[in-house]
């Protein structure tokens, strides 16, 4: 077997069996955050399933890492380990970040909305992006863009001020 057509082999291999460790790294984090929101397990067992979650994402790490490590055509074992281990860790680091990010996804604890901002403006509870009704233009604080006060429209012929 020639060497570029081995390399494919072991690349396609590795990379199919870090996608699978990775799956099981987002299923372990997922059961993992749910547990520990219930609270239904004790705190060994929490110790005990982070770490089958962190031994998953060594091995997403170095499986995913094996391809590129292999592609650098490292001159020595130690370079090759090297690599294995740089990239390895990255690809760990990401792939943990990635399995929290799903949990919590999936158990509720972020939440994807409308966008609209809940937080109260400075006069009330109005939304912070509002129009002025007067001339339809975007309010920043009381001011809209083009200069006018909120409910007036200072460009209009209607809204000058009438001499006594």
């Amino acid at each position: 077997m020639n060497q570029p057509h081995l390399f494919h082999i072991v690349a396609a291999t590795s990379l199919c069996a870090g996608m699978l460790t990775l799956l099981a790294l987002v299923v372990a984090m997922t059961t993992l955050e749910r547990s520990w929101l219930r609270g239904a397990v004790s705190r060994s067992a929490m110790y005990n399933r982070l770490a089958h979650a962190l031994v998953l994402a060594a091995a997403t790490g170095v499986l995913g890492a094996l391809p590129f490590a292999i592609a650098s055509s490292p001159n020595s074992r130690v370079t090759f380990l090297a690599y294995v281990a740089i990239y390895g860790a990255v690809i760990a680091l990401g792939a943990l970040a990635f399995a929290v990010m799903v949990a919590r996804i999936a158990t509720g604890q972020i939440e994807f909305g409308d966008g609209g901002s809940d937080e109260p403006s400075l006069f009330g509870s109005a939304p912070l992006h509002r129009t002025n009704p007067a001339t339809g233009l975007p309010m920043n604080g009381s001011i809209d863009i083009a200069g006018n006060a909120f409910g007036s429209d200072f460009h209009s012929p209607h809204s000058r001020m009438q001499p006594e």
